[in-house]
């Protein structure tokens, strides 16, 4: 949060984590404007299986303050987690940042 939670544009990363969990390493994906920044699954996969990693977590805040899941938010998480399930690299947890606060994916059942 206090690396995303006070920009004024959209940045989106992956924390890619090795065996017990291990942090590997964070990679910026995306990086869009006030409103959205486009993603594609294929750009979330990509540097996470050429990283070699056991699973990920996708990080990105809400330039609005406001930490609740969008419905683009929503779909995008879907498509990945059945994307990285079917190249069996885990998608671990959805984490949205913002000023108000953080929602994780995984904690309130959507993953």
């Amino acid at each position: 949060r206090v690396k995303l939670g006070h920009l004024e544009h959209e940045e989106v990363w992956v924390i890619r984590v090795g065996a017990q969990m291990r942090f590997m390493s964070a990679h910026q994906v995306g990086k869009g404007g006030l409103h959205a920044c486009a993603l594609l699954t294929r750009d979330v996969l990509i540097p996470v299986l050429r990283s070699g990693c056991q699973g990920f977590i996708l990080i990105h805040n809400h330039p609005s303050g406001s930490p609740e899941p969008s419905s683009e938010d929503l779909e995008l998480t879907s498509a990945l987690e059945a994307a990285a399930t079917s190249v069996c690299v885990p998608l671990i947890d959805h984490l949205i940042v913002a000023r108000e606060g953080s929602t994780s994916f995984q904690e309130r059942g959507l993953l």
